[in-house]
């Protein structure tokens, strides 16, 4: 990443009132998922103590927005079931404790995964140019499943 990007994000961060986390802190956590908020947020035990995390660069319908929103809560919940042990890598925390984070289970990347299936989409705001084109590329899998079948590939 430039020095000018990382730098921009730094300032996207700071200016949204996270906490970015020191390269050296940042690192990978198993963690025992416990529940699924919606399709970009979950419950899980870190070190013992319930955590609150979310998806970091996806942004998924919110369960007030109907059937969306349930749809996306219910492809996260099959991609993290409850007891499940996964791995985080949180990118920051927020005042409030909230972990942002990138989340695998077995079969790899679950941030990913919801683009892939048309259950989130790409949060661009804090989206920066290293992880810029994976996103919008697993994102795109989507959009043509969508130009080709006409509907979203999940269902």
């Amino acid at each position: 990443m430039s020095s000018k990007t990382s730098l921009s994000m730094t300032a996207a961060v700071l200016a949204s009132g996270w906490v970015i986390l020191p390269a050296a802190a940042q690192s990978f956590e198993t963690v025992r998922v416990r529940s699924v908020v919606d399709g970009d947020t979950f419950w899980a035990d870190l070190n013992g103590r319930p955590t609150r995390f979310r998806l970091a660069y996806v942004d998924a319908p919110e369960l007030t927005q109907g059937q969306w929103g349930r749809l996306s809560q219910e492809a996260l919940q099959k991609l993290l079931p409850p007891g499940s042990l996964v791995q985080v890598d949180t990118l920051y925390i927020t005042p409030e404790g909230l972990h942002i984070v990138e989340v695998y289970n077995a079969d790899g990347l679950v941030n990913l995964e919801m683009l892939r299936q048309g259950q989130a989409v790409v949060y661009e705001r804090f989206l920066h140019e290293a992880n810029r084109e994976r996103y919008l590329e697993a994102q795109g899998v989507a959009q043509a499943h969508t130009v080709v079948f006409g509907s979203n590939p999940s269902r």
